[in-house]
């Protein structure tokens, strides 16, 4: 992409990523996979009562759950080869309570 001088918001954007910024992407891909752990263990506990839209928590935990996948699935693609396939990995085997 080349950077124009009638727009300074477009600028030329490398491919690359510093090794900062790696291991920040590493240090937020962690931080989601264990918010990831705490919040399906949540959903888990509060399966059993969603008997209706009534559970409050079990609706509240499926949307948490969402957002962090959502959230994941790039971090972990843009952070490397090792972090894309164990995310399209985990896309082959399902997610639960990701739709």
């Amino acid at each position: 992409m080349k950077a124009t001088t009638d727009d300074p918001h477009k600028r030329a954007r490398s491919p690359y990523i510093t090794a900062g910024g790696y291991r920040a992407l590493e240090a937020e891909t962690q931080a989601l996979w264990q918010r990831r752990g705490e919040v399906t263990r949540a959903l888990a506990a509060a399966a059993p009562r969603a008997t209706g839209p009534e559970n409050a928590e079990y609706i509240y935990r499926k949307k948490e759950l969402r957002e962090i996948d959502r959230a994941s699935l790039p971090a972990e693609a843009a952070a490397g080869a090792e972090g894309g396939e164990r995310a399209a990995g985990r896309r082959a085997a399902g997610v639960f309570g990701a739709w």
